[in-house]
């Protein structure tokens, strides 16, 4: 049955991270708004039947640490970002059926918290980049827009509230629908996220090119120019201005080009070196599988 269980986990991690490259792929290269939120929801549901088809609380966890890590193969979008969100949607919904069961009411408690990393994310990772900055920029810029909008903290945490309520409901739904859903049609279903929707094509370019462009994604953007007018109106020296937005954008980009350029395919032994044999195996599994599949495009 552990072999099984094994082989299974490679397979379903392999589908997982498949449908990753290809909507991942479409949704970034079109430009698709909130397409991290769709992603997410997609890995939740498919999250959502692998625990009740395998009947393993662990499972959702090693599927989405080996999607996290198959991520990376990806011919175009981000890669460090959704790595994170994978691993940590699957860490977070495999607690919540841990700690409640693989039920309704364990998938109701996993639903939720995996759906709120998204929303949680990008707050880390600019607060990982640009420090306590970061809260010092958000508390200005809001502290002036209530000159204009009285409570705009408020208005921002209903706002917030309301598009969490929203993607939970949604994720739940859809969530029921295919763990209900027969092995061919949700084999169909796959098939068309992996198949069917394909990135545009793209001639090659170098990892330290790719690096910086996934550094600048809207959000990063968006940070920088705040930052840069808080320091302006704030009038602080030019060297602690350089210094503040000079150094997010170095350790973003070394982290953006390190995962670029690391081979996947030697993570496997190394797993297998330190004991891991059979998360081992199923990396082997998920990374033929993606093999595979990638020469039918």
């Amino acid at each position: 049955m552990e072999k099984d269980l094994t082989e299974s986990i490679g397979k379903e991690a392999a589908a997982l991270s498949l449908v990753e490259i290809g909507l991942g792929s479409f949704l970034h290269s079109f430009k698709i708004p909130f397409a991290g939120h769709l992603l997410s929801i997609n890995q939740i549901v498919i999250l959502s039947r692998s625990s009740f088809k395998l009947k393993s609380s662990q499972s959702p966890l090693k599927i989405s640490l080996i999607a996290a890590l198959l991520k990376s193969l990806s011919p175009a979008g981000k890669k460090l970002t959704p790595m994170l969100a994978l691993a940590a949607q699957g860490l977070l919904f495999s607690l919540g059926i841990t700690l409640l069961g693989i039920n309704y009411l364990g998938l109701i408690f996993a639903v939720l918290l995996s759906s709120l990393w998204a929303f949680i994310q990008p707050i880390l990772f600019i607060l990982l980049l640009f420090g306590k900055t970061t809260i010092e920029v958000a508390d200005y810029f809001i502290h002036e827009f209530e000159k204009v909008i009285p409570h705009t903290d408020k208005i921002i945490i209903w706002i917030v509230a309301l598009l969490i309520i929203i993607k939970f409901l949604m994720t739940f739904v859809l969530s029921i629908v295919v763990i209900k859903m027969s092995d061919a049609k949700f084999e169909n279903y796959q098939n068309f996220l992996i198949l069917k929707i394909k990135e545009r094509k793209s001639s090659p370019t170098s990892a330290a090119w790719m690096a910086l462009r996934d550094l600048f994604n809207p959000l990063f953007i968006l940070t920088f120019v705040l930052t840069l007018l808080f320091f302006v109106y704030s009038n602080a020296s030019f060297a602690q201005t350089i210094w503040a937005l000079l150094r997010p954008m170095a350790i973003g980009y070394v982290f953006f080009y390190v995962i670029r350029v690391y081979p996947i395919e030697k993570l496997s032994g190394y797993f297998k070196r330190k004991g891991f044999h059979q998360f081992s195996k199923s990396l082997e599994v998920a990374i033929n599988a993606v093999k595979k599949n990638k020469k039918h495009y």
